[in-house]
């Protein structure tokens, strides 16, 4: 290639080489796979265009052709490897790029399960493995006309409802889009399991007869939600300064759980040691509703019985006022007459027995009301046994007469213990201790 500048070939080289792996990207440069599939409807589907598989372009519509049961069948010509083979399970749903254009249909491939039977070379999906596009108008056209002027008058409320509201519905719908991705996705995978539609259907057609039945309360739930929604748009400007408050306050929230995950990290040792508490307390629970009830009509009884304890404690301020003094004249003349019961007390048996037995009487053993105490014994001689005398008794005097003994302690006539612990002596000055038995006898 004499004359020819290096630059020039250069560029040329980098131009078939772009194309080359530009066809490499978008065929595979492998061998052609041929996949039949049957539609029911491939309107505006036109020979070269393209066949997806993940939004990834992996082969072109290479002919479409009219069957003998009147279906549409294109042939997909594959080739890209990593496409290869098709297995069944895999559907086939012709879509669209957008509304505007006339020739702007695809085909997108949704991949089968991984042990599914390959599809042969020159294979065909048929109707079950297939989805047609349903266009605007065709779906327009099924209406009858109070359905169509229905949603004329829907669209004209719209319009009413986002008045002013354009770029927050927007936003919205900006919102929406994954979730109608993922609605998609679902409806494609409800297409993969026909048994489970066919079950919905049979559950919703049950649903439909129930509500069917309850048409009177499925009238006033729409109404009472109708009047819900007029209330929440009247509320608009609330609604809009509450959702702009919102993240404010989930933020200020997300401080709080964290606190919150913080303060149950430390309390949870304070609950591993009450599990052993856990059990009796439920059986204390458990046993208070009873308690309850039995107690009730003792609650009952007092409360019956506060009306006298309110009156008897509206008595009581009066009582203090006689009573208080009362109590301190009577301490003060207890007080004054702690001698007298002191010097009471040694007789404290006298007085009880005299009470029991009289006064007159006997007072106590070896001792009278007194104090005195007389050992007095009649005895008869043996030898006198007839005559004057024998009728008289016989005096005798033992110990000898003992005279001025008056003020004997309490028990002092009596018999000394062993230990001493008699007579009783609470007083020096109430007797003379010389005047006992202990002392000289008798």
């Amino acid at each position: 290639m004499r004359g020819v500048p290096t630059r020039t070939v250069a560029v040329v080289a980098a131009l078939v080489a772009a194309v080359a792996a530009a066809s490499m990207l978008l065929f595979g440069g492998g061998d052609k796979y041929v996949v039949k599939a049957q539609f029911v409807d491939a309107g505006q589907v036109v020979k070269g265009g393209l066949v997806l598989l993940a939004g990834q372009p992996v082969g072109k519509i290479g002919d479409i052709r009219l069957t003998d049961d009147n279906l549409a069948e294109l042939r997909l010509d594959i080739t890209d490897d990593n496409a290869k083979p098709i297995r069944r399970g895999t559907v086939a749903t012709i879509r669209t790029v957008g509304l505007s254009g006339v020739t702007n249909r695809y085909v997108s491939l949704l991949p089968g399960p991984e042990d599914g039977e390959e599809v042969p070379d020159g294979g065909v999906l048929e109707l079950e493995e297939t989805r047609p596009i349903v266009d605007l108008d065709t779906l327009l056209n099924a209406l009858d006309e109070p359905t169509r002027d229905k949603l004329k008058q829907l669209i004209k409320d719209g319009d009413a409802i986002y008045d002013g509201t354009a770029p927050d519905a927007n936003r919205a719908l900006r919102y929406l889009n994954p979730a109608i991705g993922q609605t998609r996705a679902l409806a494609e995978e409800l297409a993969t399991d026909t048994a489970a539609v066919g079950r919905l259907v049979t559950t919703g057609a049950v649903v439909a007869k129930t509500l069917a039945s309850r048409r009177d309360d499925v009238a006033s739930g729409i109404s009472t939600t109708a009047a819900t929604l007029r209330a929440l748009a009247d509320e608009r400007t609330s609604l809009q300064s509450a959702l702009q408050r919102a993240p404010g306050t989930l933020t200020r929230a997300r401080g709080t759980l964290r606190l919150a995950r913080d303060t149950l990290r430390e309390v949870r040792p304070a609950i591993r040691d009450l599990r052993p508490v856990a059990r009796p307390a439920a059986d204390l629970l458990r046993a208070l509703p009873g308690a309850s009830r039995q107690a009730r009509p003792v609650l009952q009884n007092l409360n019956a019985l506060l009306p006298a304890v309110r009156t008897a404690v509206d008595g009581l301020p009066a009582l203090r006022d006689a009573g208080l003094p009362a109590l301190r004249s009577t301490t003060s003349a207890l007080t004054a007459a702690q001698p007298v019961f002191t010097g009471l007390r040694p007789y404290a048996p006298d007085i009880v027995i005299g009470l029991f037995q009289g006064l007159g009487g006997r007072a106590a053993a070896g001792y009278d009301a007194n104090g005195h105490y007389a050992r007095i014994a009649f005895a008869g001689a043996g030898n006198v046994t007839t005559g004057l005398l024998s009728a008289l008794p016989q005096v005798s005097i033992q110990g000898g007469y003992r005279t001025g003994r008056t003020a004997r302690c309490p028990g002092g006539a009596a018999e000394p213990a062993q230990d001493g612990s008699n007579p009783f002596r609470p007083d020096p000055s109430l007797c003379n201790p010389d005047h006992d038995r202990a002392v000289g006898g008798g």
